[in-house]
């Protein structure tokens, strides 16, 4: 039998599965990371014990839970938080902590003073080069001191083969110091940001492998030193995978806290052979709206406002939400002549409006609590069609043809249903498959056991859940929107009037 291992280092945790050629995971394993915030908006990591240990620690839990021959395992897949930025001497050894993509600190400088041209990203405080700006102001004596430059996964590779490489999609949040084109570091930009004896990775395909494990890491692991590692990229590529995105025109949609959506412009393993990233203009991957509020938002509502549902739940052996949903299939399409609009906390999406806030519209004493809970998931789907019209419109997003969903709300059928009848596209759901299943694939592919990706689509994800448009449904949401949107523009610009209160 044989076997491969993927290892993904988040933000909140590392985890690792252990997948047959199959697609069966015989293990899985997560370690949950501390982070240190010692300044307000500060996110970091310990490079050696977040980034190293605890990929170190997963690989050996699901060695142990599998019971299985170490020299089963062919390869070892790697994937990581992108951007992430750790720093460290010649030897590897980290000069300080890991900066983690949720950090928020800015620097005071900006590109231009190096003589560098500046790009569409280099502001977001999430990309990778305001944090080196940032230690290069506040920690002249560890700046001078870099001779490396890590990504969390990359810096796992490092440890495990002791090759300094990376891929070419997690190298493009480090442009202008990165040649998108060309595929390469740039020595003029790295000189120029004061980074003279700073060496440059070795840039790779996701695909290929970095090498077999060193004695050190063997040991560590408890692999074979035959086992070979893939450079690896960063883990959304991987998500969009699991989630069962393929084609032109496919879309996933994440019910998390956060809603987001993203659509491919090409064919979604496209990552696997040249340099790709979310947002930018000509990439393969369409950054869609953004919801700052999703699904947290049923959860504050039953916990504040349907304390006697979540009580008959418990009764009923059941979550408050499963039992909400429930209670909201009885209720017709529109809830009842319910409309909510959903920005509790500030709005992104068609508009930038930081002062938007939720409404209620169409209350009367009729409605109970499950007419509203069925207003808020319907809100989630109303919004996601408002924004993706205006969206296309302006040429930002392609039309979506099938849409992929992911996150905890995707559990939910109703809400899965209602989706696909408001926006009129047919769905699918792959319970459990995250970025370390589809990982351990990529694993299998660079080791010549598939030649494409057909196998993962046809076989690894062949218990996705199909949900399609019921006609009947389309055509009575198709009048709910109309409302939605008429309500939406009624209010649209009033809100900072709240302010004033």
């Amino acid at each position: 039998m044989r076997t491969f291992i993927s290892v993904d280092v988040g933000t909140t945790n590392t985890k690792a599965s252990l997948v047959n050629e199959a697609g069966k995971v015989l293990a899985q394993h997560a370690v949950m990371h501390v982070m240190k915030t010692t300044v307000s908006g500060w996110s970091e990591h310990d490079m050696e014990q977040n980034w190293w240990g605890d990929g170190v620690e997963c690989i050996r839990r699901v060695l142990a839970e599998s019971a299985i021959d170490p020299a089963s395992v062919q390869s070892v897949m790697l994937s990581g938080m992108s951007p992430s930025i750790g720093i460290t001497d010649e030897n590897g050894k980290p000069l300080r902590m890991g900066i983690t993509q949720s950090d928020i600190r800015r620097p005071k400088g900006r590109l231009e003073d190096f003589g560098l041209t500046p790009w569409d990203h280099v502001g977001v405080n999430t990309y990778l080069l305001p944090h080196l700006l940032w230690v290069k102001e506040n920690e002249p004596e560890v700046f001078a001191g870099i001779r490396k430059v890590f990504f969390a996964h990359s810096y796992l590779c490092y440890r495990l083969t002791g090759h300094y490489c990376i891929d070419f999609n997690t190298s493009c949040w480090m442009t202008p110091l990165f040649d998108r084109e060309k595929r390469c570091y740039v020595r003029e930009a790295f000189d120029a940001m004061g980074l003279d004896k700073c060496e440059m990775p070795e840039v790779y395909s996701p695909l290929e492998i970095a090498g077999s494990l060193t004695d050190e890491a063997a040991a560590a692991t408890g692999l074979t030193k035959a086992t070979r590692v893939l450079v690896g990229t960063g883990d959304f590529y991987l998500s969009q995978m699991a989630s069962g995105l393929r084609n032109a025109g496919d879309a996933v949609l994440y019910f998390g806290t956060v809603g987001t959506l993203l659509a491919c412009a090409e064919p979604a393993v496209s990552f696997l052979t040249k340099p790709s990233q979310v947002g930018r203009k000509g990439d393969p991957v369409l950054m869609g709206p953004i919801f700052p509020v999703n699904g947290v938002l049923l959860e504050w509502f039953s916990e504040n406002f349907a304390k006697q549902e979540c009580e008959e739940a418990k009764t009923a052996g059941m979550s408050p939400l499963q039992y909400l949903d429930k209670q909201a299939e009885k209720i017709p399409i529109g809830s009842n002549k319910l409309i909510f609009l959903p920005h509790l906390n500030g709005e992104r999406t068609p508009d930038n409006d930081p002062f938007a806030r939720g409404v209620l519209y169409g209350l009367d004493l009729n409605h109970k609590v499950p007419h509203v809970y069925r207003a808020i998931m319907e809100s989630f789907c109303l919004s996601v069609r408002h924004a993706l019209e205006g969206m296309e419109a302006e040429g930002k997003m392609i039309p979506v043809k099938k849409l992929a969903v992911g996150g905890g709300g995707a559990k939910s059928p109703l809400w899965r249903q209602m989706t696909s009848d408001c926006l009129g596209v047919p769905q699918s759901y792959v319970s459990g498959a995250d970025e370390t299943f589809a990982g351990a694939y990529v694993a299998a592919m660079a080791v010549g056991i598939f030649e494409n990706e057909e196998a993962f689509y046809r076989d690894w994800l062949s218990n996705a859940i199909e949900t399609t448009p019921i006609p009947e449904n389309v055509a009575q949401y198709n009048h709910v929107y109309e409302v939605y949107k008429n309500t939406y523009h009624a209010l649209k610009g009033s809100y900072s009037k709240l302010q004033s209160f």
